[in-house]
């Protein structure tokens, strides 16, 4: 069974969602007084394990999906919001002396919705890597949401003669 590169991202995202909820609302304690730290470490670990292996492969994907001309700035601007979420992370582990489940409930939530999100990109297993904006414009109509996609589209016919292409 081959798939492409949205199904993975999409499961390793959703798991590391859903091990941070399940995280958040395991409690240090049961009644009898079992301790249940090593099920909150095993959870948050998978979690972690998860939104590692999903950003392996973004970072494939990233230079997959950006077309030659503008790929460095792509790649560039992809690792600018992935430094300024690791940026941000310490001061939301800072809410835990506050509310000590939300931490895990926002990192579960900004892992879950990217899941959806993803399904948004063209799989680009098996086709040749886009050389202008306009090919990577052509692959995005080519898919189911083409209607929503031209809604969305801001691109100009003259936008490949300004980048020089």
């Amino acid at each position: 069974m081959s798939f492409g590169r949205r199904v993975p991202i999409c499961t390793f995202f959703a798991l590391a969602g859903v091990a941070c909820y399940v995280t958040a609302f395991i409690p240090k304690t049961t009644d009898n007084g079992v301790h249940l730290t090593a099920a909150i470490v095993a959870t948050a670990m998978l979690g972690k394990y998860a939104i590692t292996a999903s950003y392996q492969i973004i970072c494939l994907c990233a230079a997959e999906i950006f077309p030659t001309v503008v790929r460095n700035k792509g790649i560039a601007f992809v690792a600018i919001a992935a430094r300024m979420g690791a940026m941000i992370a310490p001061f939301v582990n800072l809410l835990e002396d506050y509310m000590p489940k939300v931490p895990m409930i926002i990192y579960g939530t900004v892992a879950l919705f990217p899941s959806l999100l993803v399904f948004l990109l063209p799989e680009m297993k098996g086709r040749p890597q886009p050389q202008t904006i306009a090919e990577l414009n052509q692959i995005f109509k080519e898919k189911k949401f083409a209607k929503r996609w031209k809604q969305l589209s801001t691109t100009d016919e003259n936008f490949d003669q300004e980048l020089g292409s």
